[in-house]
């Protein structure tokens, strides 16, 4: 198919995006080039198969937004492929009958406007819920030839690949600063998009002991009961692609160890990690702490930082520990309507216009100091 100068030099842009995830797209138009294909396409399938990303150079933006909103499920090849060990190399004809491939939707509504219609792919990652394929996209049947060239090309767009994966792991642990998150007083727990734990710190392996206020199941961060577990799992959902100011949250915890109720505030974490790992990316970053442990001296800090009056600052600490303004006005004993105007002017003062927002801003300033 081409000459070895030229396979060596294709191996040499595979082995630069091994190191460098965002050397794909060149990686990809070099393969393109050898089977004289249109676009070759470098995909990834979660554990729900839900499409998490597409790589294909040469094609339009709006193709991806289709497939991922629609034609990923519709595919009939993936239920297919998905099986496949990592290195094996496949056809679409190997998997479905072409003159049953044609009648599909996929095929004539999604393919034949790409000038596509026939694959040959392989298998290039499956661990931990995640699968990844590139696949080569073009109109022509693929001969034998071509399928002996994938078959030697397969092993190295696997370790390619596995070594995105190492690097990208590292890279989630030196994103959770683990040193610097060892030190606070606070419990901190970075998670996935599922609340799968990726890092906790010292004080939230405390807390998430026989009798802390959260337990870790099958790596699955979970509140001590199952309505708690939502709320938090929600949460936590809500920072994998979330709107401005409008992500996370705060939320009681009840400890069975001495019936003392811990405050855990969900934040979205944001990472510098390639998208090549969107089912492991850490999306939150939870901190646990014992609102009534906050000294005295938070308070003056933040009337001194935000202008706040004594009440205002108060009543901030009472939000801060996530339940309300009913219960924090309870708790303070004045109505509703004195804190919803002390709330009001907590809003204006600190630059804020939600209670998530706030409660986040002053989790901050409380991190600040651990």
């Amino acid at each position: 198919m081409i000459s070895e100068r030229r396979f060596s030099a294709l191996l040499a842009q595979i082995y630069e995006a091994a190191g460098d995830f965002s050397r794909w797209p060149e990686a990809l138009r070099g393969i393109a080039n050898a089977y004289n294909a249109p676009t070759v396409v470098f995909g990834a399938v979660g554990s729900n198969n839900e499409a998490l990303w597409q790589i294909a150079p040469g094609v339009d933006s709006e193709y991806h937004e289709r497939y991922a909103a629609y034609y990923h499920r519709i595919n009939p090849i993936i239920p297919i492929a998905l099986p496949s060990k990592v290195g094996s190399v496949l056809t679409d004809e190997m998997m479905l009958e072409k003159r049953e491939f044609v009648r599909t939707e996929f095929f004539n509504d999604f393919l034949t406007p790409l000038d596509a219609g026939s694959m040959l792919g392989s298998t290039v990652l499956s661990e931990e819920g995640l699968y990844c394929a590139i696949a080569v996209q073009r109109r022509p049947a693929f001969g034998e030839r071509e399928i002996m060239f994938q078959r030697r090309l397969a092993p190295h767009l696997a370790r390619a690949v596995q070594l995105n994966a190492r690097l990208s792991a590292l890279d989630q642990r030196s994103t959770a600063s683990a040193d610097a998150l060892d030190r606070l007083s606070q419990g901190a727990i970075v998670v996935d998009s599922e609340a799968r734990v990726l890092f906790a710190n010292r004080e939230a392996e405390r807390l998430t002991g026989p009798l802390g206020c959260l337990r870790i199941e099958v790596g699955v961060l979970q509140a001590r009961s199952a309505p708690l577990s939502a709320k938090l799992k929600a949460l936590i959902a809500g920072c994998a692609a979330p709107r401005e100011n409008e992500a996370g949250g705060a939320l009681r915890l009840p400890c069975e160890r001495d019936g003392r109720t811990m405050s855990a505030l969900v934040m979205p974490l944001r990472s510098e990690s390639p998208a090549f790992f969107l089912s492991r990316r850490p999306v939150a970053i939870v901190f646990v702490s014992d609102p009534d442990r906050i000294p005295a001296s938070f308070e003056a800090q933040l009337r001194r930082r935000f202008g706040l009056t004594k009440a205002e600052a108060a009543f901030a600490l009472e939000i801060a520990k996530g339940d309300g303004i009913q219960a924090s006005a309870d708790r303070r004993g004045v109505s509703r309507s004195t804190a919803r105007t002390h709330l009001a002017h907590i809003f204006e003062k600190t630059d804020t216009r939600r209670q998530a927002e706030l409660v986040r801003l002053l989790m901050a300033v409380t991190t600040s100091r651990g």
